[in-house]
């Protein structure tokens, strides 16, 4: 799980990322998240792609940073 102050550590462009920007309350993001989990077990054995997720409801900073608006939204970043 990402926050504010780790993300640029791993999003830090020596790998591909997929992040998923979700918030607790978020009915879709409940929704969605065990498929999300099933994809982070498929790129965890691969070593390819780092998947992560940050709650931007409490990590506004990099929300914001973004233009995250809605919820879920998955964004991928490239090497």
């Amino acid at each position: 799980v990402l926050t504010d102050s780790n993300f640029d550590e791993f999003i830090d462009g020596s790998q591909p990322a997929l992040v998923e920007f979700y918030a607790p309350w978020c009915g879709h993001c409940k929704a969605l998240a065990p498929e999300y989990e099933k994809v982070g077990a498929v790129y965890k054995r691969s070593d390819g792609v780092l998947v992560a997720k940050i709650d931007a409801d409490a990590n506004k900073e990099k929300a914001g940073k973004f233009g995250i608006r809605g919820f879920p939204t998955i964004r991928f970043f490239g090497r």
